[in-house]
């Protein structure tokens, strides 16, 4: 800062330097930062893909003892406990 604008500071009561040159650039990184960050997210949704098959389920199966056979079947529900078809649930005894 030049001469002049130090002494307009000083006219105004406000000291040259309040702060030092770190905090300065310390600001300026966060708000760079976070101007990035919501740029991002508004960005986000739009970039969104289509969901693409890996693979296709040939045989289901339900075991309801750990560690025995499994029993087949067409159809299951999915359950915060595991998978479920009618009475029988996976792993219900484990």
């Amino acid at each position: 800062m030049g001469a002049s604008s130090s002494s307009a500071l000083a006219r105004l009561g406000l000291p040259a330097r309040p702060w030092p040159r770190w905090l300065g650039v310390a600001a300026l990184g966060l708000a760079a930062v976070a101007l990035g960050t919501v740029a991002w997210r508004r960005a986000w949704p739009r970039r969104r893909r289509r969901l693409q098959q890996v693979g296709t389920v040939a045989k289901l199966w339900i075991y309801p003892v750990k560690s025995c056979k499994g029993v087949p079947v067409s159809e299951a529900e999915c359950t915060a406990m595991g998978l479920r078809s009618g009475n029988l649930r996976d792993r219900m005894c484990a």
